[in-house]
């Protein structure tokens, strides 16, 4: 049997140069498989928890995380490996991942070849082979590009926005639009709010009014389930009350507008996760697949549920927020995160939302390139807003941080027995 292609003294040099001195550029070109040794793959694992919550990289932290992590070793192990340090390390790390890459087309060639012995049609198993070597290639992709290049590309940005006549981005459908002209490629969005104040109606809105266009949406929901937003979205086309559809007391007309709706979205590229348990980890898998569907934009609602191994809220949200950010930019879509905002919006008189009501606002403030907030004078109970207009159906979408662009607040209709927004300026009942 033929041995894995692998460099044993190239990962030790890595991991030994590591313990002694502090190389950002290794973290950032690999990965704990990357590493074909079993022990290997181990004490890198240990050294990236360290690295990623802030604490030193040294032969005591990571012989204690490994002791944590429940990996046996010897008592010398850790410590010999500073004896293979040095060398060019980013050199080294080229060798590894080289190594690492071919292990993985062996993997996916085997892959292939397997599925293709079973009776299968064999234009799947090409788009499988397809979809395999476009990951590779996806992953190992170069982020260094020249200003030539770079100019070019806003160059052809431009020129398509002039030749449509309009910027270019997934709109929402929603006067929301004049502001951020639709949702940006590659870009991390926050929407906050209080509980009930209208968070998910609005995602549901804009899922609905963007898979119309013929672009395809998806949701991961942590909280709601799939049928519950089903519903909703059956509500927001057929103008029935969610509660009726819920009931199932519907009369003969409605039970039409029902099935009518429900044959129109089924139509829609419109993708649904309600796993209830995800982690920072799993969020980069989960956004994978949903964009592997046909997800154009991805919903994630919300960014409190999302679990990482931080030692606090704080930490947890921070690393969060930084794979939300990564992964934006991977897949190159817009990632729409939904958060809850603290309840110190409640002891202010205006109880309009800003960026530090976000819980651990920090990290999102600091990750985000939109933050959108939504607020309703009448959840409050108010019946005039402060220039004597009426609040009843009336919500707000408040933009307080736009990376490349302008902020502002933008009036939208809200009906609360459909759950859907609309624009002022429409004048089709709900």
């Amino acid at each position: 049997m033929k041995v894995p292609p692998q460099d044993l003294t190239a990962e030790e040099s890595i991991l030994g140069t590591l313990l002694l001195e502090k190389s950002d550029v290794v973290y950032e070109m690999l990965k704990p498989e990357d590493f074909y040794a079993p022990k290997h793959k181990q004490v890198f694992e240990a050294m990236v928890h360290c690295h990623m919550n802030g604490d030193a990289v040294d032969i005591v932290s990571v012989e204690d995380r490994m002791k944590k992590n429940g990996v046996e070793f010897d008592e010398h192990f850790v410590s010999d490996l500073t004896r293979m340090s040095g060398g060019n390390i980013e050199k080294l790390c080229e060798i590894v991942k080289e190594q690492s890459l071919k292990r993985t087309l062996i993997e996916y060639c085997n892959e292939v070849m397997n599925q293709a012995y079973e009776p299968c049609d064999a234009y799947e198993v090409l788009d499988k082979a397809q979809e395999l070597m476009f990951s590779i290639q996806r992953e190992d992709n170069t982020s260094l590009h020249s200003i030539h290049d770079t100019l070019n590309s806003v160059a052809e940005h431009v020129v398509r926005i002039q030749e449509s006549g309009e910027p270019i981005g997934i709109k929402t459908g929603l006067d929301l639009d004049d502001i951020l002209h639709g949702f940006q490629d590659g870009k991390l969005y926050v929407l906050g709010a209080r509980p009930s104040m209208g968070k998910t109606a609005l995602v549901m809105t804009c899922m609905r009014t963007i898979s119309k266009s013929g672009k395809g949406t998806g949701i991961l929901s942590l909280e709601t389930s799939n049928q519950s937003l089903g519903i909703r979205l059956v509500s927001q086309v057929s103008g029935i009350p969610a509660e009726k559809i819920t009931s199932g007391r519907m009369g003969e007309t409605e039970m039409k507008n029902f099935m009518d709706a429900c044959a129109e979205l089924s139509s829609h590229e419109i993708f649904i996760d309600d796993t209830s348990v995800v982690t920072a980890q799993s969020l980069r898998a989960k956004c994978r697949n949903l964009a592997k569907k046909g997800s154009d934009v991805i919903f994630i609602d919300f960014l409190t549920l999302i679990k990482s191994e931080g030692r606090s809220m704080h930490e947890e949200v921070g690393q969060t927020m930084k794979v939300a950010k990564q992964v934006s930019k991977e897949l190159n879509i817009p990632i729409v995160m939904l958060a809850q905002l603290s309840r110190k919006v409640e002891d202010r008189n205006n109880k309009r939302p800003m960026m530090s009501d976000l819980r651990e606002s920090g990290s999102i403030e600091e990750d985000a390139d939109v933050i959108l907030f939504l607020y309703r004078d009448e959840y409050y109970g108010i019946k005039e807003d402060l220039d004597g207009r009426a609040t009843d159906g009336v919500a707000e979408i408040i933009v307080s941080k736009n990376k490349d662009g302008k902020t502002g607040v933008v009036r939208q209709l809200f009906h609360k027995e459909t759950m859907t927004f609309k624009n002022i300026t429409e004048k089709a009942p709900f």
